[in-house]
């Protein structure tokens, strides 16, 4: 997958794919180059933003996670899937207001779902 990605650089969803594989294969370095790219092509994906925060969130990265989280609380996003992402990503860091808030936003329309401006 590595070299398929390599070949068609800037295009988020062959990165994801690139990144899953490489945690499927435990190479924790080759997934966060990854996640990495496809944040770079697609900043604003909340496939890109929820997968990249669950996995910094797996190696335990704080400081990124909440990045990552902030950042696709700022989009507003009203996928229900992502929401349910990010309440998972909360109850691995052990965050529990905000695993009750993001599963809210997974069922709601509500301002109260969204960071701040």
């Amino acid at each position: 997958m590595d070299r398929g990605a390599r070949l068609q650089p800037g295009i988020p969803y062959i990165a994801l794919k690139a990144a899953r594989a490489a945690l499927e294969a435990d190479r924790l370095d080759a997934a966060e180059y990854w996640f990495e790219r496809a944040l770079d092509s697609d900043p604003n994906g909340s496939s890109a933003l929820t997968e990249a925060a669950g996995f910094y969130a797996q190696i335990r990265d704080a400081e990124r996670v909440y990045d990552l989280v902030d950042r696709f609380e700022s989009l507003r996003s009203s996928n229900p899937g992502a929401w349910q992402a990010i309440a998972r990503i909360h109850e691995s860091m052990g965050d529990d207001a905000e695993v009750d808030r993001a599963r809210l936003c997974a069922t709601v329309d509500e301002e109260g779902c969204w960071g701040e401006d």
